[in-house]
């Protein structure tokens, strides 16, 4: 046997790698949060208020740790993947709140408080780590930590874990307009993505309060189960010696039964179409916010179609989920079951948006002719309307023909896609009974049509 060598990583090109491991802000905050939420935290703070030099806190009243606890966190790599978890711990690798931290921001404090405890802190600096080539940490004393600025006052009389994010890149234009302005694309951003990612941890008995500089997010149920026209479909589970997955088959309302606030908690007509198909939760967190798997592919009548899948963590290995908890790979009897499933909603939606159309079509004024043989549709206006034959008939023969042939340009020049576009991103704004016809009414009362 040939002898071994001991190979360690230089910890400044390694933390160099960590920082492009491909986290969004929104991923970074979702992995945080879910140590809050495994430490079984009933309220959760984000704060991160205009500044000159930005920074962001997140607080939670959870177990909190203590300084030996913080410092083997503050380890990359400090849990097993292959371990055991509780059904609520929503880590994996033991590396997330670092890697989600270096990608976002060059410096790390994390305090924090456990019951009889005393309060202790943690601060990871990638420019010192760089310079050293060293992993280090600083560690605070009760002294020291009662100095730092954005010390949450959840410790003054409670426990808990508060991680702060300073330094951050995205933050560093020389331009003071600039940084606020991207602060405040990332807030409402980030609003929007845990309202959705963790809306069933925001009801129920159990739930946790979510506040983000001050206000309360409210849950955003991305199947609109409570809405009037949802439609319920057909469940099933999958057992294995790792748990249980079960599926739920959801068909959403069509846009014309919701409001304009509900279309757009879900992004606008667009998004919807987008996100149609699966919609993973491991742990009761939502980690795949639809698409279709490479199972089946997007369609405009089946944007509607919903699939529910709950994994629990314990198939993490089995579904081989990544680091940053945003995918996996299915097994085989896994993904023949979600192909079997998968008919139902899309089908479902479509008779939504068929009978939608059937609706419309049910007038006097305009007639659909789809030509399924030569796959040709075309919109024709209703010759055999009595009000058009009425009119017709007012007219001299010879002036018959210019009606005509202005009509047939009218139907040639519809402008379709302009109303596809309106339909599918803003479907509310259409409103073709408030025209205003008051020009024509005037003009009708002159001698000459002008």
């Amino acid at each position: 046997m040939g002898k071994t060598v001991q190979l360690e990583p230089s910890p400044k090109n390694h933390i160099e790698t960590l920082m492009k491991v491909g986290y969004s802000m929104n991923m970074a905050i979702g992995d945080v949060v879910d140590n809050s939420v495994a430490a079984e935290a009933k309220n959760l703070w984000i704060y991160s208020p205009p500044s000159e030099e930005p920074f962001i806190s997140i607080t939670d009243d959870g177990h909190g740790m203590t300084e030996n606890e913080l410092q083997e966190n503050m380890r990359i790599g400090c849990k097993n993947p292959n371990d055991t978890r509780e059904k609520t711990d929503l880590g994996r690798f033991g590396s997330g709140m670092k890697t989600a931290s270096f990608s976002v921001a060059r410096k790390l404090i994390v305090i924090s408080k456990k019951k009889g405890h005393k309060i202790c802190c943690c601060i990871y600096d990638i420019d010192l780590i760089i310079e050293k080539d060293q992993w280090l940490i600083e560690k605070l004393s009760e002294e020291e930590i009662k100095n730092i600025p954005e010390l949450d006052k959840v410790f003054e009389s409670g426990h808990g874990t508060q991680l702060i994010w300073k330094n951050i890149p995205r933050y560093k234009s020389n331009i003071e307009e600039i940084n606020e302005s991207a602060l405040a694309e990332d807030i409402t951003s980030m609003k929007k993505y845990l309202s959705i990612y963790f809306h069933r941890f925001m009801e129920g008995r159990d739930k946790v309060n979510f506040f983000i500089n001050n206000e309360v997010l409210q849950a955003t149920d991305p199947f609109l189960t409570q809405e009037n026209g949802y439609t319920e479909g057909q469940s099933d589970s999958q057992y294995s010696p790792n748990g249980k997955i079960d599926i739920q088959v959801h068909i959403l309302p069509h846009h014309s039964k919701l409001s304009i606030e509900k279309i757009d908690a879900l992004g606008g007509i667009d998004e919807i179409a987008k996100k149609q198909g699966f919609y993973i939760y491991r742990g009761k967190r939502l980690i795949v916010e639809g698409g279709w798997l490479g199972l089946a592919k997007s369609s405009q009548l089946g944007k509607l179609a919903r699939i529910q899948v709950d994994v629990p963590t314990t198939m993490d290995d089995l579904l081989s989920t990544d680091v940053k908890k945003s995918s996996f790979q299915l097994p085989p009897k896994i993904r023949h079951l979600f192909k079997r499933m998968i008919s139902s909603p899309i089908e479902g939606s479509k008779r939504k948006y068929n009978y939608r159309g059937s609706q419309e079509e049910a007038n006097d004024f305009w007639d659909i002719n789809d030509n399924k043989r030569e796959e040709r549709i075309t919109y024709e206006i209703n010759a055999t309307n009595k009000q058009f034959s009425d009119l017709v008939n007012k007219l001299k023969k010879e002036n018959r023909k210019y009606l005509i042939s202005y009509l047939k340009k009218l139907s040639e020049h519809l402008p379709i896609n302009h109303i596809f576009s309106s339909m599918s991103s803003k479907p509310k704004n259409v409103k073709q009974e408030e025209i205003d016809w008051a020009e024509f009414e005037r003009m009708l009362r002159e001698e000459t049509w002008k």
